[in-house]
């Protein structure tokens, strides 16, 4: 499947977003008043990653994001990113969707080890 095939699923709380429903401004009002938590899966990895979601995880200011990479043979690498920045939420996932841009991993924390 090439990437101008690849479909997407959102999910925030209890309401699951397809494709055809999807778009900036959900995405963006979704993040924007971000109380749980939300996932955005391609229907195919994209550059290996299989999502890329956030949440809450404490206050009103601490927001996390993490995206999974799938390799061969089952194995994955999970990254985090803590940060009280919803603009900086938001363009990633509108990257992400949008561009099929990951982010750039350096400044997330590798967290494979908790899982």
């Amino acid at each position: 499947m090439s990437l101008h095939q690849l479909t997407y699923t959102l999910q925030s709380g209890e309401t699951t977003y397809t494709n055809e429903a999807i778009n900036a401004s959900v995405i963006v009002d979704l993040i924007t008043e971000l109380n749980d938590y939300i996932v955005l899966n391609p229907s195919v990895p994209l550059e290996s990653s299989i999502y890329l979601q956030a949440a809450q995880i404490g206050g009103d200011q601490d927001l996390v994001m993490e995206i999974r990479l799938q390799h061969e043979e089952g194995r994955f690498s999970h990254y985090s990113r803590i940060t009280g920045d919803r603009t900086e939420i938001i363009q990633v996932f509108l990257a992400y969707w949008g561009q099929q841009q990951l982010p750039d991993l350096s400044g997330w924390q590798d967290i494979t080890g908790e899982f």
